[in-house]
């Protein structure tokens, strides 16, 4: 059996996305780990799939099968959106292993076929990660994934944990906050929110904040990797230890998490590729709901 993304990941020690990160010559990749991800290539002979290549030339690749075991999966999304990359790397893992393309088009509907529409903009379509034309959708398991991560921070004895970032009045933010909240009830503490925000000079702000007003809280839940990042800067440059001095778990598992050591929730993008194409195939009216998984690394654990 020919070796897949899949057994490369495995073999360089990243995850999916990381691979396909490289395999599109990204520049969020790390010089350290694109050598590592390309050396396990060659160990395992892994053949690069010529999809990808379509991707990075953001245009469609010609099929590289003949027609009757080809299809063509055009995909409209936003591909500015943070979320966006890692879906459409997971979508071209998947197709490449099933022999199928991808096509990457600002107006899929188009195409006169069914369609994945993501839905990354929080405002725009909430609690929908994407929506499958004509019918079909899947939701990230929000609330759920804050309660896990509230419930981690809370059994490495990091004090009382904050919420930080986001805006209550979006569905996904305010889904993420009630799961955070009926974590810390449950615990019998009282939830303290940080909200306004949800970029990377927010994240130190909050830091600031929590530090002069909110000292008894030596933990942070973060409405994204970008205002984790923010507070773990702010807490290099106070000098106080990352992990051990102040827990820090991110949302969305960025490659700069991966990079830096943050502890984040990664959204299953594999789980959610395989139901796009397999709705794409074969249609279906199923709301599924995707996972996200609790990634520990030095920014929550520390030395423990």
């Amino acid at each position: 059996m020919k070796p897949t993304i899949i057994d490369v990941a495995a073999a360089a020690g990243v995850s999916k996305s990381t691979v396909s990160l490289v395999l599109q010559d990204s520049p969020l990749v790390k010089a350290a780990t694109r050598e590592a991800v390309r050396k396990a290539m060659i160990d395992l002979g892994y053949v690069y799939n010529a999809a990808a290549a379509g991707l990075r030339a953001g245009r469609a690749p010609l099929p590289s099968a003949p027609a009757e075991h080809t299809a063509l999966i055009p995909v409209s999304c936003d591909l500015h959106d943070p979320m966006a990359a890692p879906f459409v790397a997971a979508l071209q893992s998947v197709a490449g292993e099933r022999g199928m393309n991808l096509a990457i088009l600002s107006h899929a509907s188009q195409m006169g076929a069914r369609k994945i529409t993501t839905r990354f903009s929080e405002a725009g379509a909430p609690n929908c990660i994407f929506a499958l034309h004509p019918m079909g959708s899947a939701r990230m398991q929000e609330g759920l994934a804050a309660g896990q991560a509230t419930r981690h921070l809370l059994g490495l004895a990091a004090g009382l944990v904050a919420f930080v970032g986001g805006e209550e009045f979006l569905p996904i933010h305010a889904q993420r906050m009630r799961g955070y909240n009926e974590r810390m009830t449950r615990a019998g503490l009282e939830p303290l929110l940080i909200t306004g925000g949800d970029d990377f000079t927010f994240g130190k702000r909050s830091l600031a904040k929590m530090l002069t007003d909110f000292p008894q809280h030596r933990a942070a839940l973060c409405i994204n990797d970008q205002v984790a990042l923010g507070m773990m800067e702010g807490l290099r440059e106070r000098g106080i230890a990352l992990g051990d001095g102040f827990r820090v778990v991110g949302w969305g598992d960025t490659p700069a998490a991966e990079t830096l050591g943050l502890s984040s929730l990664r959204p299953e993008m594999g789980k959610l590729a395989e139901v796009c194409i397999d709705w794409v195939l074969n249609g279906g009216s199923k709301a599924h709901e995707i996972p996200l998984t609790l990634i520990r690394r030095i920014s929550s654990t520390g030395g423990a």
